[in-house]
């Protein structure tokens, strides 16, 4: 069924783009500042090095079981290289301009992507950023990042794509920009995402798949402002497509905010749905909506699988379901998993 999705152009993927669409719904979404990004920095998030001023990051409190442990990061070889702050100094300029502007406190995320997959390597548990290289970190370690960089129209029919391709190649021809968002705490039983199919809404999920109560008592209401959100802003108008997927926020007042806009295609995640259930509803007379019930209490959010190494996971795995479900719970908590490893073997 999903041989089915509707042909994909580039041009359709760049309406997609943060900068787009921002200025046409800032009154509608989270504040945020679009900081143009230079062709030698967006080479540095791909090369194998990373060098940074580790005085830079806060400060972390030693406790006595860890006198014995290396807590300083290996950036390479650093001595006599370049940290990032001293090689792009406007960037990391307008980078704190930006940071002290929203009082402190951004999401980074690039045209398209934030660094989700990389939450791990932050010492708050979340993207949240006080600092300039507390973005780069999060940009370096993201596999997200990577794709927005390297493979941002692989699902296009009219771009054809090396095969092959080892990621390592910025794509010509896209503007490539930094957004910093104002750090905003959203509560994740809150966040939807909704599918836009033939210029009407075709599904509807929430984006953390943990159980929430009070999603029971509110899906009618929260459905219908989203789609009452989506009809008074004319976003197919305002963007030139037809299909396309989005992200709101609904707060506790039911007002909507608009989060994101991604196209519509497999490698957009679809959450608690199917692509062949989305695109089977586009023929019903009201969408498809999906809530996780109260089964999937016990089912770590989403977002958890993203917030620790592919290793550990492997490692988890490897140990039996009760350690993966041990180690998910802990990031669910900001938490870092213990590993089993002797200091000797690291």
């Amino acid at each position: 069924m999903e041989s089915d999705l509707p042909v994909l152009l580039r041009e359709q993927v760049e309406r997609c783009m943060f900068p787009r669409w921002y200025e046409q719904f800032r009154h509608v979404t989270i504040k945020s500042t679009c900081i143009p990004l230079p062709e030698p920095f967006l080479e540095t998030l791909l090369s194998d090095e990373f060098h940074v001023d580790a005085s830079a990051f806060p400060t972390r409190h030693v406790n006595e079981y860890d006198q014995d442990s290396d807590d300083e990061w290996d950036y390479g070889e650093g001595a006599g290289k370049t940290d990032m702050a001293t090689q792009f100094p406007d960037l990391n300029q307008a980078i704190s301009d930006c940071i002290a502007k929203y009082e402190g406190g951004v999401l980074p995320k690039l045209n398209w992507s934030s660094p989700k997959d990389a939450v791990w390597m932050n010492t708050c548990g979340t993207l949240r950023c006080e600092r300039p290289v507390e973005i780069y970190m999060l940009l370096k370690s993201s596999d997200f990042i990577v794709h927005d960089l390297c493979h941002p129209f692989d699902e296009c029919s009219d771009v054809e794509t090396e095969q092959g391709q080892n990621g390592s190649v910025v794509t010509p021809g896209v503007p490539y920009t930094l957004v910093l968002r104002k750090w905003s705490n959203l509560h994740a039983g809150r966040e939807f995402r909704v599918f836009v199919n033939e210029k009407k809404i075709a599904a509807v999920t929430q984006r953390d798949t943990a159980y929430y109560e009070h999603l029971e008592r509110e899906k009618q209401q929260i459905v219908g402002n989203i789609t009452k959100f989506f009809s008074e802003n004319e976003m197919c108008s305002k963007l030139s497509l037809d299909h396309f997927v989005f992200d709101v926020y609904v707060d506790k007042s039911m007002r909507v905010w608009l989060v994101d806009v991604s196209p519509f295609c497999k490698t957009t995640e679809s959450i608690l749905l199917q692509w062949d259930e989305i695109l089977s509803s586009r023929t019903s007379q009201s969408p498809l909506v999906r809530f996780a019930d109260a089964l999937s209490a016990a089912t770590p959010g989403i977002g958890a699988y993203n917030r620790v190494p592919q290793d550990v996971v492997s490692r988890a795995a490897q140990g039996g379901v009760e350690d993966l479900v041990r180690m998910m719970q802990l990031a669910e908590k900001g938490q870092q998993p213990e590993s089993s490893e002797s200091d000797e073997e690291r």
